[in-house]
């Protein structure tokens, strides 16, 4: 018979580790890239980047500039409540031509700015964004 491990504080599933994970150029969390630890929140910067594409209408990654999408999109300094209709309508996908409803592009671009929000306490949780996504 094969003996078990003890279950030690360091093997317990809930213990931070360094993990390896792959990721595509442009969706992976900074914060993991810089401190090599994987969690949850993670996920929710490559949600924020997916949604900006949407936006947009860019990819996360330009490899001829190489460049990612957040890193070329200074405007996420400010807070979408704070933008006027020109700011908000230079960060929508042009081909739009201006046709967009401006409180949901205002609203999506909150919620971009909070999920690539690079202090990962502030990020919010996936059953906040649903939460505050069905308030509105």
């Amino acid at each position: 018979m094969i003996p078990l491990p003890s279950l030690s504080p360091s093997l317990s599933p809930y213990a931070r580790r360094k993990n390896i994970i792959m990721g595509s150029p442009g969706y992976t969390d900074p914060v993991y890239l810089i401190t090599g630890i994987a969690s949850k929140k993670n996920d929710i910067y490559s949600f924020g980047i997916v949604v900006l594409e949407l936006v947009m209408g860019l990819e996360a990654f330009f490899a001829d500039k190489g460049q990612v999408l957040p890193s070329m999109v200074v405007q996420m300094t400010k807070d979408a409540d704070c933008m006027d209709v020109g700011e908000l309508t230079n960060m929508v996908d042009l081909r739009l031509r201006g046709d967009f409803n401006v409180e949901e592009a205002r609203a999506l671009i909150g919620l971009v700015r909070l999920c690539l929000d690079e202090s990962t306490p502030a990020k919010p949780t996936a059953s906040r964004m649903r939460a505050a996504w069905w308030r509105q």
